[in-house]
């Protein structure tokens, strides 16, 4: 198997995505992150610890199960749906980060989900 990135890389690769996301909102005063499961909550609890770190303030996060959103929900085993976690304070009006550790993941998915939480 070939490695694409080391843990360095890794941790090189969230630390500017952290800085890009507050470059891009000017701050986190608004922003929350929402991590898809399962691997895509771990990565939004890492970038938004490194955000606290960078910022000296804590960034809103939770989770979001997009299992029941899915075109392929029929072809796919079936599995336990995990907790949708909105954090205190809501998302309306916030500047959402949804984090997901797949490249190319039909962004349909998350708006449907979306859509059904507001």
């Amino acid at each position: 198997m070939t490695q694409v990135m080391n843990s360095g890389d890794i941790a090189r690769a969230l630390k500017r995505i952290a800085h890009e996301i507050i470059e891009h909102n000017k701050g986190i005063s608004d922003v929350v992150l929402l991590g898809i499961p399962t691997r895509g909550a771990y990565l939004s609890q890492r970038i938004a610890e490194i955000i606290s770190d960078l910022e000296k303030k804590t960034v809103p996060s939770g989770t979001l199960d997009i299992t029941m959103y899915r075109d392929d929900l029929r072809m796919r085993p079936a599995k336990a749906l995990l907790p949708t976690i909105i954090p205190d304070g809501g998302i309306e009006g916030r500047d959402l980060v949804l984090v997901d550790d797949v490249s190319s993941l039909d962004v349909r998915f998350e708006q449907r989900s979306m859509l059904s939480v507001n």
